[in-house]
Order: C-alpha cells, then structure tokens, then sequence
C-alpha cells in the first residue's frame, strides 16, 4: 500500500502532461469476488492468419520490430532469458528488455511518465490506479477496444468469464478502459498463515492453539522450555497485522469494508484491532516475540526458525520448503508446518482478478507487436510464463514434471524463484494465469495441509477493489498515505510501549475519524 500511494503521489503531479478527450464512466456497485466458470471466445473477426487452434501466425509481420520492455526482478534478466526468447520466437519481433531492482524501477517509470518517455510494455506499480489517469488522456492502449481486443483472443476469453466480467469493472478508467492486464484465478486457496516448528512440539508434547488465549499460553510453554528463545517471531508486520484483522473481524487494518451495512471504513478503529494488537502487546510485555519484529527482514525469519530462535510466525507458506531443506541438513527430524489461525479462526480471502499494472504505450510504434505478445502470454492457461516447454524447462519422467535448471541439469528443490531466475517464468510482470500443474499448485504435503485446512474453514471476505474519481486522486491519495503512516506508527508504539493501551487506542480512533474522515468520505462517494 504504500509503494502504491508514494507513486500515486509521483505521478499525480504530472497528468497533464497526456492530451486527450474522456468519457463519462458508470458507476460500477461493489460487488463480493466469485468464482466463475470458463467460455469460448465466440466469433472473433481477427485480422491475422490462424492456425487449426485458432492460434494466429504473424509470418514475417514483425521482423524488423524491436519491442523495448522493462521488467523489475530481483534476479538478472535479460533479453536472452528463455521466456523472452520464446516470445521472440512466436511473435517474429526482436525484444529490448532493461532489468532492474524495485526500487530503481519505481524511480525509472516515476520519470518516464513525468517526460513521456515510456517503453513499449512495462509496468505501473499502482496498476489501474494510475493507469486509468494515464490512459484516459492519451498515454496507454485501451486493451478492451473491440479492434484491440479482437487481436488478443486469449485475453477475450477469460474477460468473458461471467465473474472476471463482474470484477473487471472495478479496474476499468473513469471513461470506461481498461490500461493495464488482470491476472485470473491465480491464487492458491490458501497462501498465508501461522507456521510453526512441528518437531519441537511434538517433542514438548505441546498443543496446538485454538485462539487467542490458547495462542498465548503456547508461546509462554516455550518459552519456558526454551528461556533464550523469542518463540514468535515476525517480519513485514503491517501485512501481517492486515492478515490478522481477517481473524478478528474486519477486511484490512487500514481501509476495511463492511459487507453487511456496504460501506468502507479505517479498520485500526474496530474492535479488533485492539484485540489482535493486544495478542502481540501480551508477547512483547512477557518476552514471548523477537524484539526486532519492526525491522526483520524474511532471511531473518527463516534464520531463527531454523537455528531453533523461535518456533512460530505468520508469512507465506512458501517459506516452509525452504525452511525445512535449510533445517534437515542439520537435523533430520526438523518440521516446520501449517498451523491454525487464532481469534474467530477465519481465514483472509484472496482475489479471484488481480491487476498486473502491465500496460502498452500508446506512443508505441509496434502496439501489434504487443498486443501479439500478450496474446501469447494468455495462451494456453498461461504455461508460457510460468510451466515453460518440455525438454527446456522440465521433463516428464513417471508422468511427472521434473524442473530443470538452464544447463539442462535437474533443479532438485524447483519453486516460483528459481523458475524465475533461470528462466524469467513467474515474473511479476508476466504471468497472467497460473495452471494448475505448475510448481505454484503443486504442493508440498506442508503446503496441502494449509489448504486442507482452508477448505474446512470459513472465509472473511476480502476488500474490494476501490473506485477513486480522478478528481479527487490527490486528495485521497495525499490522506490515505498520512492515514497509513499514522497507523503504521501506531502500530508499533501500541506493541512497544508501556503507557499506550485501550484509553490510547480509543483516543487515537476518534482522532483517526476526525483527520481522516476525507478519505472514508471518498470511497463512500460521500465527499
């Protein structure tokens, strides 16, 4: 959220710069997600040669198109990654790429929207919410023009899934477009949670928790049996906090929604803020969580896991494997697992559509060429960008899909990064869809067990997606980054300090209220 509402801020000052006409939009209702079956394209009326799947082919259409796209990854890749070759392969265009860390590319496309200087593709960090300031003036392709869309019938056919057209509403500009690629269905059912070190429980005979208290009374038997030890530990904790609030009533613990009376308020000022805070307040007063929660970093979590520092946290499940690789070379027996939630037990629902923030430059001299290209990465539920091809990416042995490395040699412990470093699979910035025999869905008995156990549990639903006009963009972006600093500083004194409890908290809510009230009032469409 807050990457989001800094470029939100970056780029705001700059609308102006992109000359063009808007159309009034219609209101779009908040709707709850749901899932939604599939549904054949139709007749499309497609400008190329197809082949008999309906699969078009470009010939030598592009070959003197180079297509520059700057993509942000934590590992190094570049125009000879294999998912940018393939591209190159099945489109007939050449392909620029420019790497870089988040934090330089952030900076790079704050720049290139101020001075109108885009790339061919790349990706805005506050996806449609910039965006649709952009495109309505000029900047961006509107992917759901009909001669456009026409050209990508791989993304037509999943915006004709009746839910993806329900949600996809939420994503669309003030003037009715669509600027940036939705992700669908690419989420686990479960992919968050609390994990703890099996074995020692086992080993301590200790029970697993049940809520708040239970979750408490575990921490003090550890710590008891282990004096040196911070039993909990913890890193990002705002989206941890926000992982909680689904635990103690409320959808976020900045703007949260209430389903029942269809309205958006500050979830820091629900009760179960308080009640969710007060479990990580208990800890720090007895001695129960790591001291350094506020400035972990992911490494730090899985070093004291697994140098036996702590035995419980709340992150991705993804961290399990690795964990337990890290661990079984000391000890056979370590076990990190999925355990259950606390509070009320429910579990935070994740999107059905998500907004990859990818988009085309209007400017751009090759938008077929794009528009090819995205065509290709909505191909086939999406096995470009993140399954890849026999006897490149993996092999079949036993009916099963072995992963390779890029020397063709077996990746012996194959997850979303080091698919992604070897080959560009997985990217961000890439991947649109997510089958589900790729390494995403294929579990890890820990793994399994978390989503076991989301299926026999109940869900609370999950914010929308907000509608912000652009005329009150500043403003709300402006209030809504103060709002979430003020949070976030509350956060932590109220874990921290002695003298900050209820009477603070309750203070502090009415103060939220009374400041932020501008920004409640702008979702509401109360302004």
């Amino acid at each position: 959220m807050k990457k989001l509402i800094a470029l939100m801020l970056a780029v705001l000052l700059v609308v102006g710069l992109f000359a063009g006409c808007n159309s009034t939009g219609t209101e779009t209702p908040t709707t709850k997600p749901t899932q939604g079956g599939s549904t054949n394209t139709g007749d499309l009326e497609f400008p190329y040669e197809v082949d008999a799947d309906g699969n078009p082919v470009y010939g030598d259409l592009f070959k003197d198109v180079t297509i520059e796209w700057w993509v942000s990854s934590h590992y190094d890749l570049s125009s000879d990654s294999y998912i940018f070759k393939k591209l190159e392969e099945l489109v007939g265009c050449q392909i620029n790429v420019k790497r870089y860390d988040s934090e330089t590319y952030a900076v790079k496309i704050a720049t290139a929207l101020k001075t109108n200087k885009l790339p061919d593709i790349c990706a805005l960090g506050a996806g449609s919410a910039v965006a649709g300031m952009y495109g309505d003036r000029g900047a961006l392709v509107n992917l759901i023009d009909p001669e456009n869309l026409a050209k990508m019938p791989n993304l037509k056919k999943i915006l004709d899934i009746p839910a993806v057209a329900e949600n996809i509403e939420f994503y669309k500009s003030d003037a009715g477009a669509l600027y940036s690629f939705p992700r669908y269905n690419t989420n686990r059912l479960v992919n968050f949670g609390w994990m703890y070190r099996e074995d020692i429980f086992e080993k301590n005979n200790i029970e697993l928790w049940h809520d708040n208290e239970s979750f408490l009374n575990v921490l003090r038997q550890l710590k008891k049996l282990y004096p040196n030890s911070y039993p909990l530990t913890g890193a990002s904790m705002m989206a941890c906090f926000d992982r909680m609030m689904s635990q103690h009533g409320a959808n976020a613990i900045n703007l949260a929604y209430d389903w029942e009376n269809e309205e958006w308020f500050i979830g820091a000022t629900h009760e179960g803020y308080y009640e969710a805070m007060m479990v990580f307040k208990t800890a720090w007063n007895e001695g129960l969580v790591d001291p350094d929660i506020f400035s972990n970093k992911t490494g730090d979590i899985t070093s004291a896991i697994v140098n036996g520092d702590s035995f419980v946290y709340n992150s991705w499940i993804g961290y399990i494997a690795d964990q337990n690789y890290a661990g079984r070379q000391v000890d056979p027996n370590f076990q990190v697992s999925y355990a259950p939630q606390i509070g009320d037990g429910k579990y935070d629902q994740l999107e059905l559509i998500n907004d990859s923030g990818v988009v085309i430059n209007a400017q751009s001299e090759s938008v077929d060429a794009c528009l090819a290209i995205w065509n290709a990465l909505y191909a086939d539920e999406g096995r470009l960008a993140t399954v890849g091809e026999e006897g490149v990416t993996y092999k079949m042995e036993d009916g099963k899909k072995v992963y390779l490395k890029a020397d063709g040699s077996v990746q012996p412990n194959p997850t979303i990064q080091t698919l992604e470093e070897q080959f560009g699979l997985w990217n961000s910035g890439l991947y649109m869809l997510a089958p589900r025999d790729s390494v995403y869905f294929t579990f890890t008995p820990e793994e399994q067990k978390a989503q076991d156990m989301g299926e026999a549990a109940e869900f609370f639903p999950r914010v929308p997606l907000a509608r912000i006009p652009q005329d009150m963009g500043e403003t709300y972006a402006d209030n809504a980054d103060k709002l979430f600093k003020s949070i976030e500083s509350f956060c932590t004194d109220f874990v921290t300090k002695d003298n900050v409890g209820k009477a603070e908290w309750e203070a502090q809510c009415k103060a939220w209220n009374e400041e932020y009230s501008i920004v409640v009032d702008i979702l509401n469409g109360n302004y």
